[in-house]
């Protein structure tokens, strides 16, 4: 890609690369530049545009970041549209994220002009959150290092929580109010319906080894049991 300041008879079909006020419009930064566009620089005593001019084989900003956010996605993430040359990853449930970490460092040492960003592996998301961000940094990107990053693409994922039986066994001292327990009761059934897991059970015994084992030893259908000792 060549960059620079360019006579407008050079300029049909680059991008602009500053925005400009021609004729009261605003041409925004990135603006592929047409004939009429030159003949309004001209109109406005215009001479040379500074632009961006595409080598044979650059592929534009937008384009490559879709490919590179295609090749991305995968279980439970969508690629959204791109916005100058940006493209989000965003879960489509609630759940975990599932990220390869060393996926993400081959794909940012590939070539300056190509970044991803990513939240932390297992990380919490809900459906919506972004899960990634990939940026093209310029207005293109060599097709060659497009190439290679979608070749070293591995699939970012959000692994979605599983309904779930929960049961919830409390130790009480003596002396405990039964306003504390019923709190904790409260707030674990909202902690729970996040995750979509469901407390099926809660239970109460001394605070006492004997009796907290002996419930924890009885069949129960639930895939988790919660301790809260007093």
């Amino acid at each position: 890609m060549n960059f620079g300041a360019c006579p407008l008879d050079e300029c049909e079909g680059a991008i602009l690369a500053h925005s400009l006020l021609i004729g009261g419009t605003r041409w925004p930064t990135g603006r592929r530049l047409t004939a009429d566009d030159l003949a309004a620089a001209r109109a406005a005593a215009i001479e040379r545009l500074v632009v961006a001019r595409l080598d044979p084989g650059d592929v534009p900003e937008d384009e490559a970041a879709t490919a590179l956010g295609v090749a991305l996605a995968g279980a439970h993430v969508e690629a959204q549209p791109p916005v100058h040359g940006r493209v989000n990853l965003v879960a489509k449930a609630d759940g975990l994220t599932s990220i390869d970490v060393d996926t993400v460092n081959q794909i940012n040492l590939i070539d300056e002009s190509i970044t991803l960003g990513v939240l932390a592996p297992h990380e919490r998301v809900a459906r919506g959150d972004i899960v990634a961000t990939i940026k093209i940094i310029p207005y293109a990107v060599p097709g060659d290092a497009l190439a290679r990053a979608i070749a070293a693409a591995t699939a970012l994922e959000v692994a979605p929580f599983a309904p779930a039986k929960v049961a919830l066994i409390q130790t009480r001292l003596p002396g405990q109010p039964d306003k504390l327990f019923a709190k904790t009761v409260e707030v674990t059934r909202a902690r729970l319906a996040g995750v979509r897991a469901e407390q099926a059970t809660t239970e109460m015994c001394a605070h006492d080894t004997a009796a907290l084992a002996a419930l924890l030893a009885r069949p129960t259908d639930a895939a988790i049991i919660l301790v809260a000792g007093a």
